[in-house]
């Protein structure tokens, strides 16, 4: 059954700041899933926005792991609404007691997650845990849908598997509820712009568009570059350890799925070839 509907969102609106949604470059790849940019909290007092469940749903996997840094800990949570459609978040700092009763105790180093060895069911609207300030990720998967990419056999036979079934939650509401979560979205600094669809796979063949891989070698290939529009029409590049953002009075922007010859993009002194 693909005909899920989600009928409550990730949190109250009032919570949210903006959202990049999904497909967008970070960190060498192009990321499957949204980001939530909450509100900045009020100094001096800690922030804890509670994450709802947005269908009636069943946990089906957890994480419970450090952060890069090891100084925070935070939950991965997914849930199946059937047997071929499902949600998740990450970034989770604190969840009601029912899934702490399944979740590991001690924080991992992976990010890996494991199954859950008992039934946890939710209604849509029913407190999962809470966040703090900061951001947070919301996406979601749906087995009857298959995206296309360059390199499809990349995506049907190894780890990036479950990118091929990736789709945009926020597609999955009815009105009013989804325009007014499409009216915030934004890019990553925060400027609100239009956005016809939030689809996440950005590979268009032939052009510079999409996610790039160190070698064409499928064994070992890994995500090294991410190349997409971020919304208001900014070409973002990204890679584990730069980011460029080209807007489109710059000289040098040009639609990455256009681009099918050679360019360089810049700005601000960095380059990209």
């Amino acid at each position: 059954d693909g005909s899920v509907r989600f009928t409550t969102a990730p949190t109250d609106l009032s919570f949210i700041r903006s959202i990049v949604p999904p497909g967008s470059p970070s960190g060498g790849t192009i990321a499957a899933h949204s980001y939530i940019h909450g509100n900045d909290a009020i100094p001096g007092e800690s922030m804890r926005v509670p994450v709802y469940a947005t269908a009636d749903s069943t946990l089906t996997a957890i994480a419970f792991y450090l952060s890069n840094d090891g100084r925070y800990s935070f939950y991965f949570l997914e849930f199946g609404v059937t047997c071929e459609f499902s949600y998740l978040f990450d970034h989770i700092v604190e969840v009601v007691p029912k899934i702490a009763e399944v979740a590991p105790t001690t924080a991992s180093t992976s990010s890996a997650t494991n199954g859950v060895s008992s039934m946890v069911k939710f209604e849509a609207g029913e407190l999962i845990g809470y966040v703090g300030e900061g951001t947070w990720d919301f996406g979601a998967s749906d087995t009857t849908r298959i995206n296309q990419f360059a390199n499809q056999q990349r995506y049907v036979e190894l780890s990036n598997g479950q990118s091929l079934h990736q789709v945009c939650p926020y597609d999955y509401y009815d009105e009013p509820l989804k325009s007014q979560l499409y009216s915030i979205f934004a890019d990553p600094g925060g400027t609100f712009a239009a956005v016809d669809n939030c689809e996440p796979a950005k590979d268009v063949l032939g052009s510079a568009a999409g996610q790039w891989f160190a070698t064409d070698d499928i064994a070992v290939g890994r995500p090294e570059i991410g190349i997409a529009m971020l919304p208001g029409d900014t070409v973002e590049i990204s890679t584990a350890s730069s980011v460029l953002r080209v807007q489109k009075d710059n000289p040098t922007w040009a639609d990455p799925q256009l681009m099918t010859t050679s360019h360089c993009y810049a700005d601000s002194g960095e380059w990209f070839y």
